[in-house]
C-alpha cells in the first residue's frame, strides 16, 4: 500500500513503528521503482513504481531476505509418499424398524431391513443402492 502523501507512515507525532525516513534508492530493485528506506532498513521498506502494472511479479530472492532466510542451493529431497487403497465401508444395515429420510433402503448386497419413514418411498437409484426420499 503506498501513502497519499510521500512519507505519511513517519510523519512527525504520527508514532508508527517510530522510524524515520532514511533515503530513496531509484531503479531498485529493478527499473521504474523507487525503494524507500526508513530508518536503518530493518524495520521498514517501502516500494514505489511509476508506470508498472497492477499484477506486480513476486522476486522470491527479495522476500526470502527480507525475512532473513537464505535461499536454498540445493533442491530439497523431493517427497516419497505410498500410495494406500482406498479405503472400503461397509454399510451397516439398520435394525428392523424404521429407516429415516435419505437413509438406504436397498441394493446389491444390502442386508438391512425396516420400512421408510411415514410419508416416503424408497426410491431406486442403481442396482446397489435405494433411498429414502419424501
Amino acid at each position: 500500500m503506498r501513502p497519499h502523501t510521500p512519507h505519511t507512515l513517519t510523519t512527525p507525532g504520527s508514532n508508527v513503528l517510530n522510524v524515520a525516513w532514511t533515503r530513496n534508492s531509484t531503479n531498485t530493485p529493478v527499473s521504474g521503482y523507487t525503494q524507500e528506506v526508513f530508518g536503518d532498513g530493518t524495520q521498514l521498506v517501502a516500494y514505489s513504481a511509476a508506470g508498472q502494472p497492477h499484477n506486480i511479479p513476486v522476486r522470491e530472492a527479495d522476500v526470502l531476505a527480507w525475512f532473513g532466510i537464505p535461499k536454498s542451493t540445493t533442491n530439497p529431497p523431493a517427497a516419497t509418499t505410498t500410495a494406500q487403497p482406498p479405503a472400503t465401508t461397509v454399510a451397516q444395515p439398520p435394525p428392523a424398524g424404521t429407516i429415516p429420510k435419505w437413509g438406504q433402503c436397498g441394493g446389491q448386497g444390502w442386508t438391512g431391513s425396516g420400512t421408510c419413514v411415514a410419508g416416503s418411498t424408497c426410491v431406486f437409484s442403481n442396482n446397489w443402492y435405494s433411498q429414502v426420499c419424501l
